[in-house]
């Protein structure tokens, strides 16, 4: 997506999927909703879900940190500025690859 350098991204929402866990009594899958929002003091992650298993909190945190930079990305922009999802992309594919 192309978008000028002069914008503000004010609150977003992610919705992340992943197969459910041997522990898990469902065979539903499990997803994760990840929203910012802002009282005035700065933006914060809000996660919302049922149930959510983790293995590897490293990734974990690694997928947090991508989803929280995207309205921070076009800070260091000159001109045009170019959103693109390619680490968010690349972390929930390495996920994907993991849990086969």
């Amino acid at each position: 997506m192309k978008i000028s350098k002069n914008y503000t991204i004010n609150e977003y929402s992610i919705d992340l999927g992943q197969s459910s866990d041997s522990c898990d009594q469902s065979d539903l899958g499990q997803t994760l909703n990840i929203k910012t929002q802002d009282a005035g003091a700065g933006k914060y992650l809000v996660l919302q879900t049922e149930r959510w298993a983790i293995d590897d909190i490293n990734e974990f945190c690694e997928t947090l940190k991508s989803i929280a930079s995207i309205d921070n990305e076009h800070d260091d922009a000159k001109s045009e500025t170019f959103i693109s999802n390619k680490s968010i992309e690349n972390n929930l594919y390495k996920n994907s690859l993991s849990e086969q």
